[in-house]
């Protein structure tokens, strides 16, 4: 692995559903790409605003995760998220 290449965190692919509710956009369908114990990335339908607070709804295989995060960057339809309630997590399951 190059320099650039190298994150913060270690990144694991995760494709399953998520929902995002936004104050600005509403509930928005949207598909994971990889998550880390910090963050996710998503591919959705609509732009929201970088700095945007909303709440996660995550499918995963075992039930669902219900999180809050941040909107960190937006590259095309991919938006990258940094969770707000990380540290709160593992009492959820996560």
């Amino acid at each position: 692995m190059t320099s650039s290449d190298a994150r913060r965190h270690t990144r694991f692919g995760l494709e399953v559903d998520v929902t995002i509710r936004s104050k600005t956009s509403g509930l928005i369908p949207g598909t994971t790409i990889e998550v880390s114990e910090f963050g996710m990335s998503t591919l959705l339908p609509v732009d929201l605003p970088v700095g945007e607070i909303v709440e996660l709804h995550i499918n995963l295989p075992f039930g669902s995760v219900d999180l809050r995060a941040v909107v960190q960057n937006r590259n095309a339809f991919r938006d990258g998220f940094e969770f707000a309630d990380h540290s709160s997590g593992h009492s959820n399951g996560v």
